[in-house]
């Protein structure tokens, strides 16, 4: 999102504790969750993609490996290796991001007083939760989508429109927050220290752009995610059970697809488990509530 679009959807007070405290949340997330699920759980995707023989997998791979590559900073691999070195990476990028605000000076800041340098910040965190969020809900549809192939029924059997609409919205902004947060930290301390602090309320954003280009207002070509999701504005989410119900539903989503990777394993090998299948069923319904609240909560504080 244009970063001058940016700040007017952040709150009008809130204050570097709140920052902070996004940070650690998903943070936590990211080395809890997401990176164990990927790296050990499906880690032998990671190694070796040729098990997935499902058109929804197979007919995005090319383009998966083409949109991950394109800032220059990932080997080419399978999707999953590739994914899962930039979501590392991601890790890096919280822990500069942190020392960033740290660093600032005053507690209390509001979308009136944001520079462009803390609005490209604040986009970069918002983009890390996004795409922590993004791969769960991917490998839980790919993941599904091989078991049915596997059955011989259609692979977007049990899915919900919902699940089937973000996805879909969302897999280039997915494509190019991969991509972005592949950028090794070092790099994006030198951007950041070129990115002017000016006060974006202050400014005539057509002004401002013409006179300073891209390279050091956007230099990270943050623009290019578009809204199309619903950008979580973690600062926003100082509801005092977020976080704890976001991460909460992070977990129920982990296991929920352990249990699918199970089932996989059990059909490779020519051994389907009618009963886990029941599991899965029944634990569909659990998630989908979970993700129903985190959802209300975010269309909150639009």
């Amino acid at each position: 999102m244009n970063i001058f679009e940016y700040v007017k959807t952040l709150k009008k007070r809130f204050t570097k504790t709140d920052v902070n405290s996004a940070i650690d949340t998903i943070t936590a997330e990211m080395t809890n969750i997401t990176i164990p699920l990927l790296a050990d759980k499906a880690g032998w995707l990671v190694k070796h993609d040729g098990d997935l023989l499902s058109t929804f997998y197979q007919n995005d791979r090319d383009a998966l490996i083409a949109d991950f590559s394109k800032s220059g900073y990932l080997r080419k691999a399978s999707p999953f290796a590739m994914l899962l070195a930039s979501l590392k990476n991601s890790v890096e990028i919280l822990t500069f991001l942190k020392g960033y605000f740290d660093k600032r000076q005053g507690e209390d800041m509001s979308g009136d007083s944001v520079t462009i340098s803390a609005s490209n910040a604040l986009q970069l965190l918002d983009l890390v939760a996004f795409t922590s969020t993004y791969t769960r809900a991917w490998l839980d549809v790919i993941l599904s989508a091989e078991s049915n192939s596997r059955n011989g029924v259609s692979e977007i059997m049990n899915l919900t429109q919902g699940m089937i609409v973000y996805l879909g919205d969302n897999r280039a902004n997915f494509g190019i927050a991969v991509s972005i947060l592949a950028t090794p930290v070092d790099k994006i301390e030198k951007l950041f220290e070129a990115i002017p602090e000016v006060v974006i309320a202050e400014t005539n954003p057509k002004a401002v752009s013409g006179a300073l280009g891209q390279d050091r207002t956007d230099p990270l070509r943050l623009n290019l995610v578009q809204s199309k999701w619903d950008p979580i504005y973690m600062i926003n989410m100082v509801l005092t059970d977020y976080a704890a119900k976001r991460y909460k539903t992070a977990k129920e989503e982990a296991q929920f697809i352990e249990l699918r990777i199970a089932r996989l394993k059990k059909q490779m090998e020519n051994k389907d488990d009618p009963h886990l299948s029941m599991i899965i069923e029944r634990r569909q319904g659990q998630l989908d509530a979970y993700r129903g609240k985190i959802k209300q909560m975010e269309d909150s504080v639009k």
